[in-house]
């Protein structure tokens, strides 16, 4: 289970970039639209390795989900999110 500030994020699988953009994908839906955007295979990561690549990424860092809906953690963040993975 993923947790983002201590909520539960119903996210399966996210999209990133190598840098700092961060999309979590939810649906099939989503994750075809992470693909018509350029993200491959190689890009789209379970939500388990999220908390480590989030300690990877650069300052610029956002997360939010893949349909532009929602902003999980917006960029600029004035207080360190805490994102935790539990199976």
């Amino acid at each position: 289970m993923l947790t983002i500030n201590g909520e539960v994020v119903k996210a399966t699988h996210f999209a990133y970039d190598g840098c700092h953009k961060i999309y979590l994908i939810g649906s099939v839906e989503q994750a075809a639209e992470m693909g018509s955007y350029g993200y491959s295979g190689q890009d789209i990561l379970p939500v388990s390795e999220l908390a480590r690549v989030w300690e990877e990424t650069c300052f610029l860092r956002f997360i939010s989900w893949a349909d532009l809906g929602e902003t999980v953690v917006e960029q600029g963040y004035e207080e360190e999110p805490t994102i935790e993975w539990r199976p």
